[in-house]
């Protein structure tokens, strides 16, 4: 059985919790150094919609928080096919609709889920441009760095079923000079073309960041949504 990415589906006409799908976390880990990471996904579901048993319909945002090291993760098409069925039940209140996605995302993997508000990318934060390039990232030198949070904007790497881009803002917190600055924009730019799911490209960026003696605190994806949904993976260290 594969996931419905990249599949011409048909959208649920009852509630469907079957069709979730997992995809498990060491299997996206097989080429990484470490098997497991500190940190969490956040979800956010700009497009929920349900009913209340007076046949009232409701829209909310929310997000929902995944431990990095969950044995399995949803498959993102599956999450939206979920998210829609949603609506063929109906409920006495927005905290029932809430208690049922925990449930199901739980049950699905095998990990402890939060409910919460969309997170939004801080807009304070310094604004650095990726730079196209094929550059492989180098040492960071022993220089003068300053703590700070930056936004990396524009970030492209390709989606690996239906090979589509996705965009992000990748977020990094850490201590920087101005060098370090270049260097991991122009090591950024080296996914552009590169087919690779949200969290093992924050999860790549963070490992060869720590390997090159960067001072890192914590490496998010700020992806951009796709059918109401937006991946958002932080990894810490």
């Amino acid at each position: 059985m594969t996931g419905p990415l990249g599949k011409r589906t048909t959208i649920p006409t009852k509630y469907s919790p079957a069709v979730l799908y997992p995809i498990e976390r060491a299997q996206q880990r097989k080429d990484r150094n470490v098997s497991d990471f500190l940190g969490y996904d956040i979800w956010n579901i700009y497009e929920l919609l349900w009913l209340t048993t007076d046949e009232k319909i409701h829209k909310n945002e929310i997000s929902i928080i995944i431990d990095a090291n969950s044995k399995f993760t949803p498959e993102s098409k599956s999450m939206k096919l979920y998210i829609n069925s949603l609506v063929h039940l109906k409920f006495e209140d927005f905290s029932a609709v809430k208690d049922i996605i925990k449930k199901e995302l739980e049950d699905l993997t095998r990990s402890d889920i939060e409910i919460g508000d969309v997170a939004y990318l801080s807009q304070e934060s310094e604004q650095v441009a990726v730079t196209n390039s094929s550059y492989k990232l180098s040492h960071s030198e022993n220089d003068k760095k300053i703590d700070k949070v930056v936004n990396f904007s524009a970030f492209r790497s390709l989606c690996p079923v239906t090979n589509q881009p996705d965009i992000a803002s990748v977020q990094i917190n850490g201590a920087f000079s101005s060098q370090d600055l270049d260097e991991i924009s122009k090591y950024l730019g080296s996914f552009f073309n590169k087919p690779q799911f949200h969290e093992a490209c924050v999860e790549e960026i963070l490992e060869n960041l720590q390997l090159n003696k960067y001072q890192i605190h914590s490496v998010t994806g700020f992806f951009e949504r796709r059918g109401g949904i937006a991946i958002i993976p932080r990894r810490l260290v």
